[in-house]
């Protein structure tokens, strides 16, 4: 099971290439943020009330799940998903994952055989 928490193209791309392997993938997608900004990059034609192309063209073959990890039943839910996975993929800004308690030191309390994949546009040391 991977767990995948970011958006836009790097770390859905890696999600989407592990489900068509044949991995279940489940996408965690925020519902107070809208979840994937991608969903809304529509392009003319794209249907309305539909996830965008460029949506689609990133998450075959994922589950999407809607949890606020903003709040603490949220990050609890999150927690416990990462629990029973193999991998989660995120792709937090520096400290985000802390604050959230979802860093890899936490998730391996209850899992040490978590794989934590962490992917940043500009690395863990630059703040954005």
């Amino acid at each position: 099971l991977i767990t995948s928490a970011p958006s836009v193209l790097a770390g859905p791309s890696i999600g989407q290439f592990l489900a068509e392997l044949g991995a279940d993938v489940i996408k965690v997608e925020n519902p107070r943020t809208g979840g994937d900004v991608t969903r809304g990059w529509r392009l003319p034609g794209d249907a309305a009330g539909k996830p965008s192309a460029y949506f689609a063209g990133c998450n075959l073959g994922k589950q999407s799940v809607a949890i606020d990890t903003s709040a603490i039943q949220g990050r609890l839910l999150c927690q416990r998903l990462a629990a029973v996975s193999d991998v989660v993929v995120a792709s937090y800004k520096p400290g985000d994952a802390e604050k959230m308690a979802l860093d890899p030191a936490t998730l391996r309390s209850n899992n040490p055989r978590l794989v934590y994949a962490q992917i940043t546009g500009y690395g863990l040391d630059d703040p954005r």
